[in-house]
């Protein structure tokens, strides 16, 4: 399902546990349809948290009757989609679909797999199966979103090589989205890099036109606006691989992806990635004491490096705070720290305040 949450029941296989005369990947047909119908209902049961039974239930009767009810036109290859189930014992326990949104891009919707068929690899093998079959559609990016929710389908999708590109609150429901204002995960994967070979896409939005629609409010309601995704992230997260969590009165996270291509030398992430993101969380705290018509700019940062980062240290949470604010300068501080609290890096800042009109 979507929460925007699919592909969802995926989880952290163990891969080659599977015997591929046991699981069969098969293009979808019409005799399939309600196996389809039942793993998409069973699923969703499952998916659903307390409270938020109804929001489901409403979430799968309308994907039903625009979608998964209708599987043979919705993903119509001829429109440069397609749908594979696939069958253990005469049986549908999974199933995907590929859904053109470009020329040049898929998206992988509809990743399940029955509860009981875990852990064996078929997750691995789905995926596998997926990359190939938008690689022959002549495809050479795939994208797919999920929810915070699914923690383990965020997991694989990490280690399978896809690249987190943006996070929205999901609230306008529909056949793709339960609503209900979960967080939900964008990732996106290149499908045209030699083997072995990395590649990363970086995608901005004109910064000049960001910098103009600040000049005109304040700094909190700024920075609200950005997190709230009415106005683009500015180029530096996009580049760096870090977005905006929560802003408050002196007070600003973010978190950071750690990846490969913030590699130093030696394999760990190099120091200018560290001191970049504290450098941002620190000069948003800043930010958001700041009336409209003033700027901030770094006089000075210090950065104490604490612990080694890796792209196995999971998602990185930067932490700014303000300690002073007077009218020419501020001072901040800042910690990064991973998913359990074990901080990996400090620093402290001073920031020049002055009016915009000095600026150049």
């Amino acid at each position: 399902m979507n929460i925007q949450g699919e592909p969802a029941a995926v989880d952290a296989d163990r891969p080659g546990a599977a015997h591929d005369a046991d699981f069969v990947i098969v293009p979808f047909a019409q005799a399939h349809a309600d196996g389809v119908r039942a793993l998409f209902i069973a699923i969703n049961r499952e998916l659903a948290p307390a409270g938020m039974e109804e929001a489901f239930s409403a979430y799968v009767e309308r994907a039903i009757g625009e979608e998964i009810g209708r599987i043979a036109a919705y993903f119509d290859p001829a429109a440069g989609n397609g749908f594979w189930v696939v069958m253990h014992d005469g049986a549908v326990i999974g199933m995907f679909g590929l859904e053109r949104q470009s020329a040049e891009e898929v998206e992988l919707r509809r990743m399940y797999l029955g509860q009981s068929f875990r852990g064996r690899g078929l997750a691995d093998r789905m995926l596998q199966r997926a990359e190939a079959e938008a690689a022959r559609l002549g495809y050479c990016r795939l994208v797919l979103s999920t929810a915070e929710i699914q923690g383990a389908a965020v997991s694989f999708y990490r280690r399978s090589g896809f690249r987190e590109v943006r996070r929205e609150i999901d609230t306008p429901a529909s056949h793709k989205r339960v609503g209900g204002g979960l967080t939900v995960f964008f990732f996106e994967k290149d499908l045209t890099s030699p083997s072995g070979s990395r590649q990363r896409i970086v995608r901005w939005s004109d910064p000049v036109d960001l910098a103009a629609a600040g000049r005109t409010t304040n700094g909190r309601d700024f920075l609200e606006t950005v997190l709230r995704g009415e106005l683009p992230l500015p180029p530096i997260c996009k580049l760096v691989d870090f977005s905006f969590e929560e802003f408050g009165d002196g007070r600003a996270v973010m978190v950071l992806q750690p990846g490969e291509a913030h590699y130093n030398p030696i394999g760990s992430v190099h120091g200018g990635i560290i001191a970049t993101v504290l450098d941002s969380v620190m000069g948003c705290a800043v930010h958001t004491k700041l009336r409209a018509g003033l700027a901030y700019s770094t006089l000075e940062i210090k950065v104490n490096y604490l612990r080694p980062i890796t792209s196995a240290s999971g998602p990185m949470r930067a932490v700014g705070t303000v300690v002073h604010a007077g009218r020419r300068t501020a001072m901040a501080e800042s910690t990064l720290a991973d998913a359990a609290g074990k901080i990996y890096a400090q620093a402290s800042t001073t920031c020049l305040i002055f009016p915009l009109s000095d600026a150049n």
